[in-house]
This record gives structure tokens, C-alpha cells and sequence, in this order.
């Protein structure tokens, strides 16, 4: 294979300015052979030492440079050829046929972009939610005596609540004060009906049986 050019480095110079002049046509002469027609040189002595540390050197110049040509010419060609394009020959559209198959880059990178915009704007908007934590007994006592819920049973409250991992019904709990005040409710129902069923008739009722006797 010929080439029409390779790399001469410094490294090679340096190799060869010590030798005497015979020596060095013989180094020039086998690293253009070597590097531009693959022409592998007999060498001797001082010129056979030094091609010996470039060599390396060449092949691997010779690799990268195959390697690059071979790249290069995919890309020319429109893509690495298959069965179905054995060359890999850039398909064109003479005709200007419209394709069926939709731009699938374009459209998923367009959903993917709207739905993240609107994730993040409605991350945006909604308030962030203060995390639960429990109460103690002293903060629970002194909201029912801010509220004036006198005759309320914190210890079974917070007996209660803390024996159920703090949950209303399945759900964990949001807002204890909002339990404290469901729970009087219940209480103050109750008590309201007890208070009416246990109720005693009114004297005058005794009065009235009297007076019939």
C-alpha cells in the first residue's frame, strides 16, 4: 500500500543526528520505505538500532491512519453498510415522498420536554407540605387549655393515638390539633346524649300525679 505522506517527529531526529552520514541515508531511506510503501528495510548496526525505537512509533501512526480512513469513508457514504445497503450508500428521496414513519427524535424529545415543564410547574405552584411530627402530652395539654376544652381527657387522648402510630383510621395523621378537635366533638356529643337519656322529668309531672291520687 502507498501513502503520500507519514510523520516525522523530533524522537526520530534525535535518534539519528549522532550517526555518521552513511548511517543516516540508511535510517532515512528504510523510515520512507517503511511508512510510505510498507517496505520492511535490512539494516545494520547504528541505523538498525535506531528504526528498531521508532518503529513502533510508525505502526502506530499507520494504524490510526487506516483506521481514519476507513471512518471516513462511512461517513461519506452515508452509514456502515448492512445486508440490505452492502455499501453503505446514502439512500435519497428523488421523488419527494413523504415518509409514514413519523420523526420519532422529534416528537418523543417534544412530549418528554412539555410533560417535564408541566411536572415542574406544578412542583412550582403547589405549597410544600409541613411533615408530620407527634406531639407531646405538655404541647397537647396546653392547646385544650388555649381552647378552653375544660373536662378534656388528654391522657386517653394521647394514650390512644400513640398505641395507633398516630393514624386516623388507615391513614397517617396530618394535623393533631385537628384531631383534638374532632375528638372533643365526639366527647361533647356523647355527653349531650348521656345527659338527655338519664335526664330526670320535670317536678311538675310529680304534681300533676298527685294531684290525681
Amino acid at each position: 500500500m502507498t501513502r503520500d505522506s507519514f510523520v516525522f517527529y523530533a524522537s526520530f531526529w534525535s535518534a539519528m543526528k549522532k550517526m555518521g552520514k552513511a548511517d543516516k541515508l540508511a535510517f532515512v531511506e528504510a523510515l520512507c520505505g517503511y511508512a510510505l510503501e510498507d517496505t520492511t528495510p535490512s539494516l545494520s548496526g547504528n541505523a538498525d538500532l535506531a528504526f528498531g525505537l521508532v518503529k513502533p512509533q510508525l505502526d502506530a501512526n499507520i494504524k490510526r491512519r487506516t483506521n481514519g480512513e476507513k471512518g471516513k469513508g462511512f461517513g461519506k457514504l452515508g452509514g456502515r453498510p448492512t445486508t440490505e445497503n452492502p455499501i453503505g450508500v446514502k439512500k435519497e428521496n428523488p421523488l419527494g415522498v413523504i415518509s409514514k414513519t413519523p420523526n420519532v427524535n422529534v416528537n418523543v424529545n417534544d412530549n418528554v420536554y412539555i410533560k417535564e415543564s408541566s411536572k415542574e410547574k406544578k412542583v412550582a405552584d403547589a405549597p410544600a407540605r409541613p411533615r408530620f411530627q407527634k406531639p407531646s402530652i405538655e404541647e397537647v395539654k396546653k392547646y385544650v387549655k388555649n381552647m378552653g376544652y375544660y373536662g378534656f381527657d388528654v391522657e386517653h387522648f394521647y394514650s390512644y393515638y400513640e398505641s395507633n402510630g398516630w393514624k386516623v383510621g388507615k391513614n397517617p395523621m396530618k394535623d393533631w390539633t385537628a384531631a383534638v378537635r374532632s375528638w372533643r366533638s365526639r366527647d361533647k356529643a356523647v355527653s349531650q346524649d348521656y345527659i338527655s337519656r338519664t335526664q330526670l322529668p320535670d317536678p311538675s309531672v310529680y304534681e300533676n300525679m298527685e294531684s290525681t291520687i
